[in-house]
């Protein structure tokens, strides 16, 4: 479970879900990355944010600080 999956996690438990299965499909499997209350399916997808520097140059933020809830 790589970083994304985790904060989502983490969040659909904030929600107040405590039925979540990871990868029900299986590692490797296509679709979805969370099963909830067994008929819910979580797909997770990072957002990419990105900046300007002053020199012209496109910066990824990937690393700056987020909370989760």
């Amino acid at each position: 479970m790589d970083e994304a999956e985790q904060r989502a996690e983490q969040y659909l438990r904030y929600l107040g879900f405590t039925d979540i299965e990871p990868q029900p499909e299986g590692e490797g499997g296509i679709f979805p990355d969370f099963r909830v209350d067994g008929r819910i399916g979580v797909e997770v997808r990072r957002l990419n944010i990105n900046s300007v520097d002053e020199t012209g140059r496109l910066v990824s933020n990937r690393h700056r600080n987020r909370s989760v809830g």
